[in-house]
């Protein structure tokens, strides 16, 4: 999967209408700049579970259609040292808090994994290769891939991601055992999650359960999938 990288106003065709950067990279992985200002842009989704990407540039919006693996990161704080041990974070609450609100909550709400990435300590940058390298990972998200595609040979889906739903219903829910469905219960009624979070945290436990080779979704990958939502966050 290639990977894009999209500075500012390069999810948008411009004032000239021709196709936008981020129509012309379907299908690929983009990793989208955290600077950002100057351009109000948000990703919305159709009803067949796509994407749709609405970029503001003035006065003039475009719509473009766009199916894509995105990513970025950002700081917790302006200063960057907000929940960290060994620095002393400067910024006020209130900086934080405004900070932190640059990217609207619908926005947010359909990323499927937020990892909180700490500084390195010494000690591991200096140990030893860790016991799975990359080749083992990569085979294991080959083999889940494969049985994604087995599981949707007869549809026009080709990934857990793509599902709508009902396949969401179909594949995911009536493949919780009963601890992973009582926890989910009480997950949607205590963090007040979205129809969206749910359905994205059954799409994220399907394959963690893919990854294990379990047909069944058990709570155990539920509670995995519900860790990765934002905090606070549905």
């Amino acid at each position: 999967m290639e990977e894009a990288r999209l500075p500012v106003c390069g999810l948008t065709g411009g004032l000239v209408h021709f196709p936008s950067r981020l129509s012309q990279r379907h299908a690929t992985h983009c990793r989208v700049s955290r600077s950002s200002s100057g351009m109000s842009s948000r990703m919305t989704e159709d009803r067949g579970g796509g994407a749709v990407g609405r970029v503001a540039v003035g006065a003039v919006t475009r719509v473009r259609s766009c199916a894509h693996v995105c990513s970025s990161d950002l700081h917790a704080c302006p200063c960057g040292y907000w929940g960290e041990s060994s620095r002393h974070c400067s910024c006020s609450d209130a900086a934080v808090t405004r900070y932190q609100h640059r990217i609207s909550g619908p926005l947010l709400d359909r990323i499927d994994i937020f990892v909180d990435v700490p500084r390195v300590d010494y000690e591991k940058l200096t140990d030893g290769p860790s016991v799975e390298g990359s080749h083992e990972v990569r085979s294991r998200v080959e083999e889940c891939r494969a049985v994604q595609r087995m599981r949707f040979s007869e549809s026009r889906l080709s990934a857990n991601a793509e599902m709508g739903p009902i396949e969401v219903r179909e594949f995911c829910q009536l493949s919780l055992d009963d601890a992973a469905r009582s926890l989910l219960r009480t997950a949607v009624n205590q963090l007040a999650l979205s129809a969206r979070a749910f359905h994205r945290v059954l799409k994220v436990a399907r394959t963690l359960a893919d990854l294990a080779q379990c047909e069944v979704i058990t709570s155990a990958h539920v509670a995995e999938a519900l860790q990765y939502r934002r905090r606070g966050q549905g």
